[in-house]
């Protein structure tokens, strides 16, 4: 990729880095906390593995996200 056409890229990154941070940490942080809050209530056919590993996930997709700046950033 040249470098004309990624330093845009590179400067959208980085000032979309404290929202997304923000959003998918929280996001993930709350999944987390309510899966095991009602795993803990006992509530009937409730889905555990399936929201732990969407919490998870919204925490995980973070990493290509830091990728793909620190990729921009060379």
């Amino acid at each position: 990729m040249k470098l004309s056409h990624s330093v845009p890229l590179l400067i959208l990154l980085a000032i979309l880095d404290p929202v997304v941070s923000l959003i998918l940490g929280s996001l993930a942080l709350l999944g987390v906390l309510i899966t095991l809050l009602w795993w803990l209530a006992g509530v009937p056919h409730f889905p555990f593995a399936l929201m732990l590993s969407m919490s998870l996930g919204l925490g995980v997709t973070l990493f290509p996200y830091y990728a793909l700046f620190r990729l921009l950033a060379r």
